[in-house]
């Protein structure tokens, strides 16, 4: 049996952050996989690079859409004018070589099995990283993009709203954000469960306070091109 976390869009709240592994570090022996979106578009982009790679130093890691913007600009979906092309911008010119060359090494899902549950890790969904998956997505949508003949479990972000899904014998966790969450609760939230041959038992999404009054008064102070959109964010917890 083991013990799993899994954390999504952190987007440079290293408060936030902070306060999800004091949380999750009161049980020892946490496997912790990560689902990418580290940096943009907060206050710590450096820092929280910097905190996953090398404090949580995840079992595994991938990469999130705005990860892939960040180390490859021309890429698909990547913005090339207005608000957020110059949060990216300016997101890009706060990192290190070293935490781009990091952002740049992740691959973009992973499929891997503990005790014998097969977990896969996307950040949007299968095959796509901008891909949403939530309450909102149809019910044909699910059976195109998961498998639901397999038995296991697939985990993504991108939304910022925490849901549980299955399909067929497939259960899908979107585990919602660290730092920017979309749901109406300004707390971090993300999953953790524990695997057994059995199967994934014990599944719950974790809700973490932290202080937003803080985090509110870095981008306040900042120079940050999205700065009134974060502020709105992180007041009402809405995209």
């Amino acid at each position: 049996m083991s013990q799993i976390a899994v954390l999504s869009d952190i987007h440079g709240n290293l408060v936030a952050l902070e306060a999800v592994w004091a949380d999750l570090s009161k049980r020892s022996g946490v496997r912790v996989f990560c689902l990418g979106d580290l940096a943009a578009f907060g206050p710590e982009p450096e820092a929280c690079v910097a905190f996953v790679r090398d404090v949580i130093k995840p079992e595994a890691i991938i990469r999130g859409n705005t990860d892939r913007y960040l180390v490859e600009p021309t890429s698909k979906g990547a913005p090339s004018e207005g608000e957020v092309a110059e949060s990216l911008a300016q997101c890009r010119a706060a990192l290190s070589a070293e935490s781009l060359s990091y952002l740049a090494a992740l691959p973009a899902e992973l499929t891997l099995e503990v005790d014998g549950v097969a977990l896969t890790l996307v950040h949007g969904a299968p095959g796509n990283d901008e891909t949403e998956l939530g309450p909102m997505t149809e019910a044909c949508v699910w059976s195109e993009l998961i498998d639901g003949s397999k038995a296991g479990a697939t985990f993504c972000g991108h939304t910022h709203i925490p849901f549980r899904h299955s399909v067929g014998q497939q259960l899908v966790f979107n585990v919602g954000s660290v730092g920017y969450p979309y749901d109406g609760d300004r707390r971090a939230s993300y999953f953790r469960g524990m695997t057994t041959p059995a199967g994934l038992r014990e599944a719950e999404f974790r809700r973490v306070s932290y202080s937003t009054d803080r985090v509110l008064g870095q981008v306040e102070a900042s120079g940050l091109a999205m700065r009134e959109t974060l502020i709105r964010r992180l007041r009402f917890a809405v995209r």
